[in-house]
């Protein structure tokens, strides 16, 4: 995060497309290949689309989501799953959230998003567009950085579960906040 002058302050997030790209393996855009599995959920096709469109923002390309397992012909692989086949890839054993893992085994980096349910996939989605650099801080405010070419970060090992068993969101509508 940043303050008003833009100095980063704890925790420290990249604020601008340089310090994003200093920060991860550099890929070209024909060399990115993404999967986002919908099992026939529809929750997940606006997802697709999402992660489809802000990865071409970000990463200056055109990033089309099949929805079919990948064969891991590229040199980055983004896979967004719930299949039994991601989940034992990335080591996820949870019963509740997501997590995003990135693996780098011979042949290719692969990032993978996986969950149990379509809910925590998408959950985890958008987590992975803002560890690459997506800030939502409203629905209608949000940075997207744009950068010359695919990055992803050198480590990327994230699992989370809720904190209640409830989620969602109360609007606070007595009196304006702002």
């Amino acid at each position: 995060a940043c303050d008003t002058s833009g100095n980063q302050v704890l925790p420290v997030v990249a604020c601008d497309g340089d310090a994003l790209a200093a920060r991860g393996t550099p890929f070209l855009a024909s060399d990115v290949d993404l999967h986002v599995e919908r099992g026939g959920a529809p929750l997940l096709d606006p997802v697709a689309a999402d992660v489809s469109s802000y990865l071409g923002t970000m990463w200056s390309g055109t990033y089309p989501a099949a929805d079919s397992a990948p064969d891991f012909s590229k040199k980055l692989t983004v896979w967004i799953s719930t299949s039994a086949a991601a989940r034992a890839a990335a080591g996820f054993t949870a019963t509740d959230g997501y997590s995003i893992v990135r693996l780098d085994p011979p042949g290719g980096t692969r990032v993978l998003v996986v969950a149990n349910d379509s809910k925590n996939l998408a959950f985890g989605a958008y987590a992975l567009l803002e560890e690459l650099g997506a800030r939502f801080f409203h629905p209608k405010d949000e940075i997207v950085p744009v950068l010359s070419h695919p990055v992803v970060p050198w480590t990327l090992h994230v699992t989370r579960a809720p904190a209640f068993q409830k989620r969602g969101l109360q609007l606070h509508t007595l009196h304006p906040i702002e």
